[in-house]
């Protein structure tokens, strides 16, 4: 019985300490009762039979001890999506911050450009992955509990097509969220002197980009939280309209000011008076498209609340 010997020690060294000597005994167990209804001449060939019934002892432990995964795998699909977003978010400000500093300096060097382009995406795509990662295993256990005490009585009550939020949509409005935030707070991605969070904006514009910035924290939030119940309710319908009149209000702040960005910065990009003027009006036309498209949801958002009533 060497042979069997060889399988459960095998066995034990992949299963967990508290859990080794019990489930050594019964797989032991298990295999000598059903060698004695074999004659004693074949239980040599009948053993080897047995075990690859049994299959390799990794993939027995796992079936006896299973692995705790640090993602619940219900919230796998989600875990990617987030983290290719994220990804894609990463690469497209180290990006810009490339190009700003390509844009601000005569001396051009591609490959060293390059090379730290792609050292710093990867840097930050780490902290993203880990962040990440660890919201949701942070989650995990709630999301376990919630499982196991699930009754039918718990499914939402869907009454129209439209109540169910594609998450794709939701990490669409995430993204854009994120990529707004890097543009408000450049001293998130720009180390360079010219370009620190205090001297980007003209200083006026301060409380209101303090404003956008808490309300992009509260956005992204509530969509972060309706990724794992995507339906449309009243109350959820109704904290929407809130954001979006909000929205609405902090675009008709910004959109009074005069100008955004400090002088000397716009000098550095722009140096004819007809271009300044193009890039304000340009600006001005980028926040009325913005609230064009929040004036659209808000009608959309009214005639839902009307349908749930």
């Amino acid at each position: 019985m060497e042979l069997l010997e060889r399988y459960i020690e095998a066995l034990n060294a992949e299963l967990p300490v508290a859990q080794a000597a019990e489930i050594c005994r019964e797989v032991k167990a298990n295999i000598l009762d059903e060698l004695e209804a074999v004659p004693a001449a074949e239980q040599a060939a009948q053993l080897e039979s047995i075990l690859l019934h049994y299959g390799e002892p990794r993939q027995l432990a796992l079936r006896y001890a299973p692995a705790q995964p640090l993602i619940a795998a219900p919230d796998m699909r989600l875990f990617w999506e987030l983290n290719k977003v994220m990804l894609a978010i990463v690469a497209a400000v180290q990006g810009l911050a490339l190009l700003l500093k390509w844009l601000t300096t005569a001396d051009i060097r591609l490959i060293q450009g390059l090379i730290q382009f792609g050292f710093a995406t990867a840097h930050m795509a780490i902290i993203g992955f880990a962040l990440i990662t660890l919201v949701f295993y942070l989650s995990k256990n709630t999301a376990t509990t919630g499982n196991s005490s699930w009754q039918p009585a718990d499914l939402p009550a869907v009454r129209f097509s439209w109540q169910r939020i594609k998450r794709t949509t939701l990490i669409q409005d995430m993204a854009t969220i994120l990529f707004a935030v890097t543009l408000l707070w450049p001293g998130l991605w720009l180390t360079e002197p010219t370009f620190t969070a205090t001297s980007w904006f003209v200083p006026e514009l301060q409380p209101w980009r303090i404003a956008i910035l808490l309300w992009c924290a509260l956005a992204f939030e509530l969509n972060f939280w309706w990724l794992f119940k995507p339906i449309w309710t009243k109350t959820k319908l109704q904290l929407n309209v809130l954001l979006n009149l909000s929205l609405l209000a902090l675009l008709g702040w910004g959109a009074w000011q005069s100008h955004w960005l400090e002088p000397q910065i716009v000098a550095s990009y722009i140096q004819s008076e007809q271009a300044t003027q193009w890039a304000y009006w340009s600006r001005q036309s980028v926040v009325l498209v913005i609230a064009l498209v929040v004036l659209f949801e808000l009608g959309r958002d009214g005639q839902r609340l009307r349908k749930l009533a």
